[in-house]
Parts: C-alpha cells; sequence; structure tokens
C-alpha cells in the first residue's frame, strides 16, 4: 500500500502524481496511514482494508490531494528478460476549512477556425484555476442569428471535469446544427 501527493492534472483531466517526497502545496500524503503495510488477497476474493486519514492542525487551507494505491513491483529476472509491475488506486480530495479562495479567470475563448462551410463549430475555453480549492466550471454558449434570434444554447462541461488550483484547462465544446 502506497500513498503518492497529486501535483496537477493533466489537460484531460487524469492525475498527474508527485514523486515521493515532492512538494506540491497541495500536499497530503504524509496525512495517510495504512494500519496493514502490506495484504494478499486470494483469487476470487474480497477483502476490506482501512486508511486513516489524519489531518494535522497546521494544516494550509484549500484542497489538498493524494492517490491510495495498491502495487505490485516488478520482479527482476535474474538473467535477462523484463519484470512487470502494477499499480491499481484512487484519488481522494480534502478540503480543509479557512481561507477557502475559489477564483477562476476565462483566459481565452476561441474556435478552431476562423471560417466554417457548415454549421458544425467546435468552441474552446480555457479556464485558469486561480484559486486553493479543484473547481468545476459549468456554463453555457449562446449562439445568435444576425436577426438577433437565439439558435441555441451549448453547455459547456456537462461532465463537470475539474482545473487543479494554479492550474488551467481547455474545455472543448462542439455545435452542430441540423
Amino acid at each position: 500500500l502506497q500513498a503518492r501527493d497529486v501535483k496537477g492534472t493533466t489537460n484531460a483531466g487524469q492525475p498527474l502524481f508527485a514523486e515521493i517526497g515532492e512538494p506540491t502545496g497541495f500536499e497530503m500524503s504524509s496525512w495517510i496511514e495504512f494500519p496493514e503495510k502490506e495484504l494478499f488477497i486470494e483469487r476470487g476474493t474480497t477483502k476490506h482494508v482501512l486508511v486513516e486519514i489524519l489531518i494535522p492542525e497546521n494544516a494550509t487551507p484549500g484542497g489538498h490531494f493524494a492517490g491510495v494505491f495498491f502495487t505490485r513491483e516488478a520482479v527482476q529476472p535474474e538473467k535477462s528478460g523484463a519484470g512487470i509491475g502494477f499499480g491499481v488506486g484512487s484519488v481522494f480530495t480534502f478540503r480543509v476549512s479557512g481561507d477557502i479562495r475559489e477564483e477562476a479567470s476565462l483566459r481565452s475563448f476561441y474556435t478552431e477556425k476562423v471560417v466554417y462551410q457548415k454549421a458544425e463549430v467546435n468552441f474552446l475555453a480555457r479556464v485558469e484555476n486561480e484559486g486553493n480549492v479543484l473547481i468545476r466550471p459549468r456554463g453555457l454558449i449562446e449562439i445568435w442569428d444576425m436577426f438577433g434570434n437565439e439558435v441555441t444554447k451549448v453547455p459547456v462541461n456537462e461532465r463537470e471535469g475539474a482545473v487543479f488550483p494554479g492550474g488551467n484547462r481547455v474545455f472543448k465544446e462542439t455545435w452542430k446544427n441540423q
């Protein structure tokens, strides 16, 4: 069993894990304890695993993120070949009370092309998280014709993708007029 801090996310929202001991500003792995350091699960069975999270008194306000993993190190071959290891885990997200800042900016909003031959437009919105907690921005793109009539509304980030504190993410939405 192993805990690692999350230091950010990819533009697609996958977590990026810090090396052990690497500062992130959102550390949480040192708060995690495993009463069982190792475990063995027989094939076809299940087992409950206790994970204790002890939040320190001096924890900084805002978001804290870590992954908890079940890992198996690769067995190193004695002469030649390759060893295969694996890790399966889950991300834990905590919000410590105090000076919470939920601040974000729309840094850019654009389309992939300037001129379109048909009504199929990809809109891209880059959102920057200037706060200290994870945010899940959502909104609507309103499309109007040249006569001032509303054509449609396109939801942005319906899947509730997150933006990590201090990070930015591009959300892509497509409008197709049938």
